[in-house]
């Protein structure tokens, strides 16, 4: 062991946060993406999928740039996003592969590599 923080556990098991070792990067897991998705405000750290593409989103694990409404301004390539629908319900997170203005720009290609995914109150 390195005696280093790598994950943060909360309700017996579950993990809410793992911390990358290689570069520090905190990964949130569903539950504290819950707690972000809740306490922070509209659109902040938020990729907006249109609503009729939440079925083909919840089936597969990429978001692509031409279902993408609306993005966070800050969001840069490699940020951990929150994906929600057009009523700002929480869907999943992810790890973006483009820009904030580059997500809303493209008409072709990933935008959003899906991690979690949120279904029913349970994690996939």
């Amino acid at each position: 062991t390195t005696n280093k923080i790598r994950q943060v556990v909360i309700e017996g098991n579950t993990i809410a946060i793992t911390i990358r070792a290689s570069d520090h990067v905190i990964i949130p897991h569903i539950p504290f993406a819950k707690l972000l998705h809740k306490y922070l405000p509209f659109p902040l750290y938020r990729v907006v999928v249109v609503n009729e593409m939440v079925s083909d989103v919840m089936n597969g694990w990429t978001v692509f740039a031409k279902h993408i409404l609306l993005a966070d301004e800050n969001i840069r390539p490699g940020d951990e996003v929150l994906v929600v629908d057009e009523q700002d319900k929480l869907l999943a997170i992810g790890r973006s592969i483009l820009g904030h203005r580059e997500m809303l720009t493209a008409v072709y290609g990933p935008a959003v590599i899906i991690r979690e995914k949120v279904v029913n109150n349970a994690k996939v």
